[in-house]
């Protein structure tokens, strides 16, 4: 499934209010990936990401939202630890 350059104009606006990126069969067939930053400092810039992969079949849309969850407090939780703050 290919992405569009409509979508991808409004997809960094998306990924920053929600926190985390999420991808479906974009880069490869059959696959779903979730994405969130690991911030740093107190203007909270992008020092890295924690991604979370997956097969659709298992990955799918009625389980995202657990990913999703996890992959923030991940990388939130990575920030603390670096002592950079989040």
């Amino acid at each position: 499934m290919r992405t569009g350059p409509a979508t991808l104009r409004g997809e960094p606006g998306a990924v920053v209010e929600q926190g985390h990126g999420v991808t479906v069969e974009e880069p490869e067939p059959g696959l779903t990936a979730v994405a969130a930053p690991v911030r740093a400092g107190p203007r909270r810039r992008g020092l890295a990401a924690i991604s979370v992969s997956g097969p659709v079949y298992r990955l799918h849309a009625g389980r995202l939202p657990g990913f999703d969850r996890r992959a923030v407090a991940a990388g939130a939780g990575v920030s603390r630890r670096t002592g950079r703050g989040f």
